[in-house]
């Protein structure tokens, strides 16, 4: 059996019950009033991850060898100019 939590509107006490789906609790135990209201109880966390797409091998070495082309390609047109 499950644990429910109340709230009394009239008192503002919290109480906890442990009874079946089918019972309703309606008279707050300090006050008498017939208040009480049942809160929602802590959810449990069902969230799902956030899938990371895979990196596909050799990706981090493909950007690597790029950026190296690029900066040797820099590199050759400086030494072009300092030749004229």
């Amino acid at each position: 059996m499950p644990t429910y939590t109340y709230k009394c509107d009239d008192c503002d006490s919290v109480f906890e019950y442990f009874h079946s789906y089918k019972v309703k609790k309606t008279t707050c135990e300090s006050c008498g009033q017939d208040s009480l209201k049942k809160m929602l109880n802590t959810p449990i966390n069902i969230a799902k991850k956030a899938k990371t797409p895979k990196s596909e091998p050799g990706r981090v070495i493909k950007k690597t060898i790029e950026e190296t082309k690029k900066e040797m390609i820099k590199d050759k047109e400086k030494l072009k100019r300092r030749q004229k």
